[in-house]
């Protein structure tokens, strides 16, 4: 990081309307002469906005950072990448997409990110009340999956409403990498009297929603966290994702006091024990777990650190939505 961690925020917003097609270069950057970006949709996105009519893809860029070779995750635990943003007009979140990318828009690995956790400050923390930090309603980690709300759902998000970021990058990597931005695709749709959504409810499942502190593992060991929460209304969990990393063995999320998850999904991983993908995740289901207000909801997550060295900081939780009843 050009001798000492350099962190500075840019906010590069870039809004495609239907029927319009622009080209990488052709991004609209509204940072103060930062470098321009607008790297290509993914294609969950492009499928998405070709099919229903209305929709935008708004980018936000956290950064740029400069991330040296060993930089671990715990350096910037503490005093992680913190954006805030709002939106131009009221609307509707009913997907996003995360990634990695450098000045040009370029794709960089996905293991330089940690963790990344996008609240609405004017939200009260259904899990944590107290803790005056907004409800987090989007998250990530080196797996940077993708979610799409089911048809007819969406997320509302006001004008009005503070947005923050919190990003954590690392690179256990024997490369630098300079200029290193954490990306977040929007997908929304316009609020308006003839876009009428089932409102969904973000609530972020983890060890301490208050703080969002991470866990340890030890050397050789097989570790399990579990967290159990009171659901807040009436709802329908309609899409889960569990957000693990390196070592990463199982999630699963368990409805009441059932013996059985309703959902489980068990990580791959690579020969360097880096987390792949979980099969089966994210968790999709149009019509929804049902929950009464007041019902459990545990988590369990399951690390397996067969490695001979400590496990520092790693992200254990479960990002769930739920479409409230009316």
């Amino acid at each position: 990081m050009r001798g000492l961690i350099k962190i500075s925020l840019l906010i590069a917003v870039a809004v495609l309307l239907i029927g319009c097609s622009k080209s990488p270069s052709d991004g609209t950057n509204y940072s103060d002469g930062g470098p321009e970006v607008a790297p290509d949709s993914s294609p969950a996105i492009k499928d998405r906005l070709a099919l229903e009519a209305g929709l935008k893809k708004i980018v936000y860029h956290v950064g740029p950072v400069d991330i040296p070779r060993g930089l671990k995750s715990e350096d910037m635990l503490e005093k992680p990448l913190i954006m805030t943003f709002q939106t131009d007009e009221p609307v509707w979140l009913v997907g996003f997409s995360p990634r990695v990318v450098d000045a040009n828009g370029s794709k960089l690995p996905s293991e330089l990110l940690h963790s990344a956790i996008m609240s609405n400050l004017h939200e009260e923390n259904p899990l944590c009340s107290d803790a005056g930090g907004g409800n987090p309603f989007a998250a990530a980690t080196s797996m940077l999956t993708e979610i799409e709300l089911p048809q007819g759902y969406g997320y509302p998000i006001l004008s009005t409403d503070p947005l923050e970021a919190r990003v954590v990058l690392q690179n256990g990597s024997s490369e630098s990498y300079v200029d290193v931005y954490f990306e977040l695709t929007m997908l929304v749709k316009p609020m308006s009297e003839m876009t009428k959504l089932k409102d969904v409810k973000p609530m972020l499942i983890e060890i301490d929603p208050c703080t969002h502190e991470a866990a340890d593992v030890a050397p050789g060991k097989f570790v399990e966290f579990n967290a159990t929460y009171e659901v807040p209304d009436d709802a329908n969990l309609i899409v889960a994702h569990g957000l693990l990393e390196s070592y990463g063995s199982t999630v699963e999320l368990v409805a009441r006091d059932e013996a059985t998850p309703f959902w489980s999904a068990d990580a791959n991983l690579d020969e360097e024990h880096r987390i792949v993908s979980l099969e089966g995740d994210p968790f999709e289901d149009s019509q929804g777990v049902f929950f009464k207000e007041g019902d459990a909801i545990t988590m369990d997550i399951s690390y397996d650190n067969s490695s001979d060295e400590w496990l520092d900081g790693v992200t254990a939780a479960a990002m769930v939505y739920l479409a409230v009843q009316e």
